[in-house]
């Protein structure tokens, strides 16, 4: 039986938090914000580690211990070890599991709101990901069931499933098609990392407005910026009449804490999310080349479109 959704929930989506090349100022600023923001789960898309080290798992999870709220993880590739050619390939996930947890692909159930977790690290690839099929037909019948029960549905992987145009990294094989299985089985939320970059990228839907809304989080608290602010998103999802999902960017200022300075609300009408409210920055923000990253021009816009 699926319990009475509630009024507000909140998601607070990290990546690429990089042990091994973290900006140790970042940390208590960042813990502050989680504590003052207090959301409802804390999602980490991959990247735990630089270089899969144990010591860097301990790291990692020594600073997911002091998280105030429940979080849940998935792996990324540089979470499993680059320059260790047995682990890599016999035990690819083993300093992983021993210090993060044992459940690659974790599943949190909120009332009304379901995050299903997918692993897209490999070892067959150092920057690339994997769909693999039996895991993602899994994810597939998972995200199914819990729209069945009326649930907002946040799939969570570190591989992204498209990509800004211009962007280095080799994007997944099969990423689109994957993209377009998980709107047709009802997926509101993809939450991925791994490029550094933010953005929020809503996957078109002929007649107007986004079967699903993909966002992009750059790095948390490393020294690996590539250009642009340490940042996290902070996601309010709303249960009424009609579902809300506010999508809010907290960046790093000069002094290091944590502000919010942009933010997108879309409203959920009939099977698509529409924009509510026009791309907006915060007081005094100042926009990156001329727009801020991840803005998008119309609620129909995509990545690959």
């Amino acid at each position: 039986m699926t319990s009475e959704p509630a009024p507000s929930l909140r998601l607070l989506h990290l990546s690429d938090v990089h042990f091994g090349r973290v900006n140790p100022a970042l940390i208590a600023p960042m813990l502050r914000a989680v504590e003052g923001l207090a959301p409802d789960l804390v999602v980490i898309s991959g990247d735990l580690t630089q270089r899969a080290r144990p010591a860097q798992f301990a790291a990692a999870r020594g600073f997911l211990d002091r998280l105030p709220v429940p979080w849940m993880a998935v792996p990324g590739n540089h979470d499993i070890p680059l320059d260790r050619p047995f682990r890599r390939f016999f035990r690819p996930f083993g300093a992983y599991r021993r210090a993060i947890g044992a459940d690659l692909a974790p599943v949190v159930d909120l009332p009304g709101l379901s995050v299903l977790g997918l692993n897209t690290a490999t070892p067959r690839h150092w920057q690339a990901g994997r769909i693999a099929p039996a895991r993602f037909l899994a994810l597939l019948a998972r995200v199914r069931a819990a729209k069945a029960r009326n649930q907002i549905v946040a799939v969570v992987a570190h591989h992204p499933f498209s990509q800004p145009p211009g962007t280095d990294k080799q994007l997944m094989t099969g990423a689109a098609t994957a993209l377009e299985a998980l709107a047709a089985a009802g997926a509101d939320l993809v939450l991925s990392g791994h490029l550094h970059h933010w953005a929020i990228a809503p996957l078109a839907a002929p007649e107007g407005g986004a079967r699903l809304l993909q966002v992009q989080a750059g790095t948390a608290l490393s020294t690996r910026e590539r250009g642009e602010p340490n940042d996290f998103a902070l996601i309010e999802i709303s249960r009424g009449r009609a579902a809300r999902l506010a999508i809010a960017r907290h960046a790093a200022g000069p002094g290091g804490d944590f502000g919010a300075i942009a933010r997108q609300v879309y409203v959920r009408q009939g099977d698509h999310w529409v924009l509510q409210e026009a791309p907006a920055r915060a007081p005094g923000a100042v926009p990156q080349s001329g727009k801020m990253p991840g803005e998008v021009s119309a609620p129909s816009s995509n990545f690959d479109r």
